[in-house]
């Protein structure tokens, strides 16, 4: 290949990878990444829970205890309808039923809820909006069902038992574009 054809070819590729390599973390209020990517940071304002090992067994379960959410990997949000399949896992300490609840603190929604029913004393509430794990519990057992977040953002799931906020899981999903 003669040189001179050589350069604009060259030009044209330093010119191209220039262009792919600008773009930094999808904005919060429309959080936005191509599937493949490996997710930026979220934003400040959500702090997002770490991830622990609760169970050799089974995958990291978000949040510090005695309440764990394992859900969708790597925080990635496909849509509105998209029942993302989550497993809660409460510690034998804690005795009564356990009330969760889901919300987006950077929008309005509310996360909703189905399945939860394998076990005595779990049930889903009327609406959606909560599920209640009956109080027989312990990090074996584990309480499967789903979660149907309608936008993507910063969501805090709050666990409530004997009227005590026990524990708070934060998760921050990026709209993963098709």
């Amino acid at each position: 290949m003669s040189s001179s054809v050589t350069i604009p070819i060259l030009a044209l590729v330093v010119l191209l990878a220039e262009g792919c390599a600008g773009g930094g973390p999808a904005s919060p209020a429309s959080p936005s990444v191509q599937t493949g990517d490996s997710l930026p940071t979220p934003p400040p304002t959500c702090v997002a829970s770490q991830p622990m090992e609760v169970r050799p067994d089974i995958a990291p379960g978000l949040g510090a205890g005695p309440v764990w959410m394992i859900t969708i990997s790597a925080g990635e949000w496909i849509g509105p309808d998209f029942l993302a399949k989550t497993i809660w896992i409460v510690d034998d300490a804690v005795q009564d039923q356990v009330r969760i609840t889901g919300q987006r603190l950077n929008g309005d929604d509310v996360a909703l809820f189905q399945g939860y029913r394998e076990y005595t004393g779990d049930s889903v509430s009327p609406d959606g909006r909560e599920i209640i794990l009956g109080a027989t519990h312990g990090r074996s057992t584990d309480r499967r069902g789903y979660v149907i977040y309608p936008t993507a953002g910063c969501w805090r799931f709050t666990a409530e038992s004997g009227g005590q906020v026990i524990a708070e899981i934060t998760q921050y999903l990026y709209d993963v574009a098709p």
